[in-house]
């Protein structure tokens, strides 16, 4: 506008370019936190980049601790109540109750845990006081209609009121399903932007309908 008014006598008259809204500005809500659980550390009760939580009927606590390799578990009141786990080498299974980057954690209506450990390509089954129940899954990558309990890079993992256990099988693109036992029951999704199709699916959760809601990453969307 200043070259403009210096070349153009009219310049002056330009109207005046309106301000656009941003149309996210009256829908931010801001929240002040009313309690604050853990510092920095490989204590107990501390954490270190942790990556995913979860909650029980009783209101505990479920902390994938990611790089201290290792689950903790706070009361309702945020008190440290206990940890398992310890970490394992990258692209490994690993021994029991072992893992590399545990991320996604849920919890079913009988306490029990479970946890996807993105490197160690596998999800684990607790009780709630961290006895472990099984494990499932091994490397490996495929396309959709491949085999499974492949996993590569699994990332979310949510568990729906009959009890089936979903995992985003984050590195190959579709989300797998699992009975209570982890025994493969379906999966869905495959690399691309059309509907039902998934790039770098993360998180996962289910809602009080019992529809599944996951976050579709690389194509900045949810997808339900």
């Amino acid at each position: 506008k200043d070259v403009a008014a210096l070349l153009w006598n009219y310049a002056g008259n330009v109207p005046q370019q309106l301000a656009v809204p941003d149309e996210y500005e009256t829908k931010y809500v801001k929240l002040t936190a009313t309690r604050s659980i853990g510092v920095p550390g490989s204590g107990n009760g501390q954490v270190q980049n942790p990556k995913n939580v979860a909650l029980d009927a009783q209101g505990n606590l479920y902390v994938a601790d990611s790089d201290n390799g290792r689950i903790e578990k706070f009361d309702a009141k945020g008190e440290f109540v206990r940890a398992w786990g310890s970490k394992s080498p990258p692209n490994s299974v690993g021994p029991q109750n072992t893992f590399n980057e545990p991320w996604g954690i849920a919890v079913d209506k009988d306490s029990s845990v479970y946890v996807a450990a993105t490197w160690n390509h596998r999800t684990q089954k607790f009780d709630a006081t961290g006895k472990f129940i099984k494990m499932w899954g091994a490397p490996g990558q495929t396309d959709i209609g491949g085999q499974g309990g492949i996993f590569w890079g699994p990332r979310g993992v949510a568990v729906d009121k009959g009890g089936r256990v979903y995992v985003t099988d984050t590195g190959n693109k579709r989300i797998e399903v699992f009975s209570a036992d982890g025994e493969f029951i379906a999966q869905f999704g495959g690399v691309g932007v059309q509907p039902g199709q998934l790039d770098e699916p993360v998180g996962v959760a289910i809602d009080p309908n019992g529809n599944l809601v996951v976050n579709d990453t690389w194509n900045q969307r949810i997808q339900v």
